[in-house]
C-alpha cells in the first residue's frame, strides 16, 4: 500500500479480529472455538482452520505482533501514525509496550469489544489536514457513538511515546511492592481485590478472578491503603500520573453485557489501560508461568514479572 501511495501523509493500520490481551510466543496450536479461550493462553487475530488439520486454530502472539510491525515499519522507513487493534482486551500495558516503537498512537479497548465495525464512519474522519491524534479521537468518538446508549464499552487512545516512562513508573512500584510483600501481603491483596477489572476469562462477569486490572484503579487503591506519603503510595501516585500522560483520550460506559445480560459491567476508576494482575487469585489458566522476558518485552525490560513471582513464590 505504501509503495502504491508513497505520498500518503498518514499511515493508519487497523487489525480486526479476536483478541484477549497479552499472549505467549511459540504456541502453534490453539483451540478452534472462541469459547475455548478461557482454557488457553489466547492471542490476537484468531485464525480458525479446519479441525482436521494437525494444528487447529492459530493466533498472533504479543511478541510476534511486535516483530511483524517492526519489520513492516523498517521496510517502509517510517512508523505508523495510528494503530487500531480492533479486538478485545488490547489496551493492555504489555501489548502497548510491545508496539511502542512502531506507531505513535494506539487505539484499543481494555475490555471486551462488540463487532460494530463502523468503518464507513471511521474513514470519513480521515482528513488530509487532521493529525493522528485528532483522527484517533474522532475514531474513538465514532465507535462510542455506535455503542451508546445500548451497550457497555471501554475505549482508549494511547500515546506510545509515553510507554518507556510508564514502564519506569511501573518498575518503581514493583520494587516497592516486592520490598513490602513479607509484611504487607494482605494489604496488597485488599488493593488488588478492590481494583476495577476487565475480562480475561470471558465468562461475562467482572471480578477478581479476572487477571486484567485497570492500572490506574490498582494504583489508587494502593495509595489509599498504604498512604500517599509512603514509598508504595508515592510510587503508585507516580504511576497514576504516567498513565494519565499516556492515555490522551478515553471513554467508557457501564451497563448490561450484551452476551451476558445477567451481568452489569461497571468501572469506578477508569484509567483506560489495563495490566496483568493475577491477585488475589492466581491465574486459573496458568498464564502467569509464561509471563517472562521470552514472551514480552515488558517483562524483559521491566520488573512486573518479578513482583508477581515474589507474590506467588510457589
Amino acid at each position: 500500500s505504501v509503495a502504491q501511495h508513497p505520498a500518503a501523509s498518514r499511515l493508519i493500520v487497523s487489525l480486526v479480529g479476536h483478541g484477549n490481551g497479552w499472549s505467549a510466543n511459540g504456541l502453534p496450536a490453539l483451540p478452534t472455538r472462541w469459547s475455548d479461550q478461557s482454557e488457553q493462553v489466547g492471542g490476537l487475530l484468531w485464525d480458525d482452520v479446519p479441525a482436521a488439520t494437525a494444528t487447529g486454530g492459530r493466533t498472533l502472539s504479543t511478541r510476534a505482533l511486535g516483530v511483524a510491525l517492526s519489520r513492516a515499519v523498517s521496510t517502509i522507513g517510517r512508523p505508523l501514525d495510528l494503530l487500531y487493534l480492533d479486538a478485545c482486551s488490547m489496551a493492555i500495558a504489555e501489548a502497548a509496550y510491545e508496539v511502542r516503537n512502531t506507531a505513535h498512537y494506539l487505539l484499543a479497548s481494555p475490555n471486551t469489544v462488540w463487532a460494530s465495525f463502523p468503518y464507513h464512519l471511521l474513514l470519513k474522519q480521515v482528513k488530509s489536514d487532521s493529525d493522528a491524534q485528532a483522527i484517533g479521537k474522532a475514531w474513538l468518538d465514532a465507535e462510542a457513538g455506535e455503542l451508546r446508549p445500548s451497550y457497555p464499552f471501554t475505549l482508549a487512545l494511547i500515546d506510545l511515546t509515553q510507554l518507556e516512562a510508564l514502564l519506569g513508573a511501573a518498575n518503581t512500584l514493583a520494587d516497592e511492592l516486592i520490598s513490602v510483600i513479607p509484611s504487607q501481603r494482605a494489604v496488597i491483596e485488599q488493593s488488588a481485590t478492590a481494583s476495577d477489572r476487565y475480562e480475561s476469562i470471558y465468562n461475562g462477569a467482572l471480578n477478581p478472578q479476572d487477571s486484567y486490572a485497570d492500572l490506574t484503579s490498582f494504583s489508587v487503591q494502593l495509595a489509599s491503603r498504604f498512604g500517599r506519603d509512603s514509598l508504595v503510595g508515592k510510587a503508585a501516585v507516580k504511576l497514576q500520573q504516567s498513565v494519565s500522560a499516556a492515555v490522551v483520550y478515553k471513554d467508557m460506559q457501564g451497563g448490561k453485557s450484551w452476551k451476558y445480560p445477567e451481568n452489569t459491567w461497571a468501572w469506578q476508576v477508569y484509567g483506560g489501560l489495563s495490566i496483568y494482575l493475577p491477585i488475589p487469585v492466581d491465574d486459573p489458566t496458568g498464564k502467569r508461568l509464561l509471563y517472562t522476558g521470552t514472551n514480552l518485552q515488558w517483562a524483559a525490560n521491566g520488573r512486573w514479572d518479578e513482583f508477581l513471582n515474589a507474590y506467588w513464590p510457589a
